[in-house]
């Protein structure tokens, strides 16, 4: 028999590690699964994903952009929304820019962007 858990939010779904995550932790008896991403229409498939492999667990699926401030402002705010009386019990931050890049061939643009979706989101870790 497994234990039952709270709440967990993986800021950064994707098909790789955030997917699989979620998908443990519903697994291991987490009964609510908050998914944030930019892409909506994969955010769909990963929610599909932890929702076939765990019958009964509650998956909210929001929108975010980790560069954008004010977008992750809202996110979080919906996430606390979804959150209703249950305790958030774990959060997985796994945002990062995907895509082919050289280094040298950057744009100062591109770099800020990068460093402001790993960095500027972890002031709101003590939102909740």
């Amino acid at each position: 028999m497994s234990s039952i858990h709270n709440a967990i939010l993986v800021f950064g779904s994707g098909p790789g590690i955030g997917r699989n995550v979620a998908v443990l932790f519903a697994e291991r008896g987490f009964r609510k699964v908050i998914l944030m991403s930019r892409n909506k229409q994969r955010l769909a498939q990963d929610g599909d994903a932890v929702r076939s492999a765990c019958a009964g667990v509650e998956v909210q699926e929001i929108t975010v952009d980790a560069a954008d401030l004010d977008s992750v402002q809202r996110a979080l705010e919906s996430a606390n929304e979804a959150l209703v009386d249950t305790p958030l019990e774990f959060v997985l931050f796994n945002t990062a820019r995907t895509g082919p890049s050289k280094f040298f061939e950057f744009s100062a643009e591109e770099l800020e962007a990068d460093l402001r979706v790993r960095n500027t989101n972890r002031s709101f870790a003590g939102n909740r």
